[in-house]
């Protein structure tokens, strides 16, 4: 009796053990949350920098049996369902309908990995080191990120990502830090606003186009807001509808085509933008960087989106 007994309390150990190792690299549970200080380099016209939010709002196991955490919104690579263990974080592609290894934090330095994820082709470890975060000794994993698009990542074990630079083949830069995060009910930083979007908006918003990388068509949506907030930067805003004008461009300024050109009353919009169908040229587009802008009035806001054929 003593041996099954010794047994089981070993493997209850070792039960335990795995699960608190499994949130080493990337902290999952349900509430958990992180913020994120967006800042917009060498952009014409310039961009003011803004935050973004996400948590984990549910959990789900997948047709390979394994447990993954939604994230809503999706972060900032599109990732909606995510799980980690001890070395590495995943994420379940629902093009594909399976898991993509995104980062392994046991390779040696200069080590790249095919990774096929969110744009970027590869990534290749480069310095791990320790530090801290908040105030926090943890262990620091930075990663170059290559192929169509090229960027910087860095993640911090007991936090996720602690920093990402995004960059296309042009010279304007996104740079995100983590600004806050709510890590099993213990808030680390600073996080503002994280109260659900009002169902009534008070300020312009235009979101990250879904998918992004996108082939053959994408999402892109944005908000109107209702009087006050930003709607008082111009009469025309206070009225009942507003024009509003969402173009798409290529790399070199030129324009695609109209999307949007009409005045839309106050709400959230969807517009799905099909390469086959809309093209100012005449010809079908090639895989690249493009971008679509949105005015209204005084409000002008540019984001960039990847068609990856």
């Amino acid at each position: 009796m003593s041996k099954y007994r010794a047994l089981i309390v070993l493997g209850i150990f070792i039960f335990i053990t795995a699960q608190s190792k499994s949130q080493t690299v990337f902290p999952l549970a349900i509430g958990n949350t992180w913020q994120y200080e967006i800042n917009y380099y060498l952009y014409f016209p310039p961009i003011s920098s803004r935050t973004f939010t996400y948590s984990v709002v549910g959990d789900t196991i997948m047709t390979n049996g394994k447990t993954y955490y939604q994230l809503s919104p999706r972060n900032m690579f599109d990732e909606e369902f995510i799980r980690s263990d001890s070395n590495c974080v995943y994420y379940w592609s629902r093009l594909e309908n399976k898991e993509i290894l995104v980062f392994d934090t046991t390779v040696p330095p200069d080590s790249e990995m095919i990774i096929n994820w969110g744009g970027f082709i590869t990534a290749t470890s480069r310095l791990f080191n320790s530090g801290t975060l908040f105030g926090e000794e943890t262990n620091f994993y930075s990663y170059a990120l290559g192929g169509l698009l090229f960027g910087d990542i860095k993640l911090a074990d007991k936090f996720g990502y602690a920093s990402y630079e995004y960059r296309a083949d042009t010279e304007e830069i996104d740079y995100w830090s983590l600004k806050g995060c709510i890590i099993n009910d213990t808030l680390y930083g600073t996080i503002t606003d994280v109260e659900p979007t009002p169902i009534n908006p008070t300020e312009f918003t235009l979101h990250q186009n879904y998918p992004n990388p996108f082939n053959p068509t994408t999402t892109i949506t944005f908000t109107l807001p209702r009087h006050g907030g930003q709607a008082k930067v111009a009469d025309a805003f206070n009225a009942s509808t507003t024009n509003v004008l969402l173009k798409i461009y290529d790399i070199l300024g030129n324009e695609i085509t109209t999307l949007v050109n009409e005045e839309k009353p106050p709400g959230t919009y969807e517009v799905e933008f099909d390469t086959r169908l809309t093209n100012k040229q005449g010809s079908s587009l090639s895989s690249g960087v493009y971008f679509y802008r949105l005015n209204i009035g005084a409000f002008t806001e540019t984001m960039k989106f990847v068609l990856l054929k």
